[in-house]
């Protein structure tokens, strides 16, 4: 099962409106048959011209579970600032910022991976979401092109 967006078009007060349907399905096929079974039965009227498309792809989906790990290993050394869902965010963050190599960083040392969560957490501004200059974690890397 996948998490899938459907988008769709339904026609209220006689004028046509994009909506959006978010569910679980086994594929894109089985997402647009469901939500058109939705639109039908909790709000008598039909889905015009739906699409669907996964949540997240793939590489998303290994981001954010590698992200995840990596704070549950701060947490486990006793480093995490804040609370969890800010470090998910500022590793997050960090991740397209500086084209992280999450796989090397949860797996790095215990004294590297210090060094790069806390000068994280330590030069990120949560109001901008932006860095400053004067710190490079030791596991940034190069863009990957798309």
């Amino acid at each position: 099962m996948k998490t899938y967006v459907v988008t769709y078009y339904t026609k209220y007060d006689g004028e046509e409106q994009e909506a959006k349907h978010i569910l679980d399905a086994k594929n894109a096929k089985d997402a647009v048959d469901k939500t058109r079974q939705f639109v039908k039965s909790q709000l008598n009227h039909h889905a015009f011209r739906p699409t669907a498309k996964p949540l997240m792809t793939k590489r998303e989906q290994e981001m954010r579970d590698l992200i995840c790990q990596i704070v549950l290993r701060a947490e486990s050394l006793g480093i995490r600032k804040g609370t969890r869902i800010t470090a998910l965010m500022d590793i997050g963050k960090a991740a397209e910022h500086y084209a992280l190599r999450l796989r090397d960083l949860l797996a790095a040392d215990d004294l590297s991976f210090t060094y790069d969560f806390a000068g994280i957490q330590s030069h990120i501004n949560r109001i901008s979401g932006a860095f400053d200059d004067t710190f490079l974690p030791r596991f940034a890397g190069k863009k990957e092109s798309a």
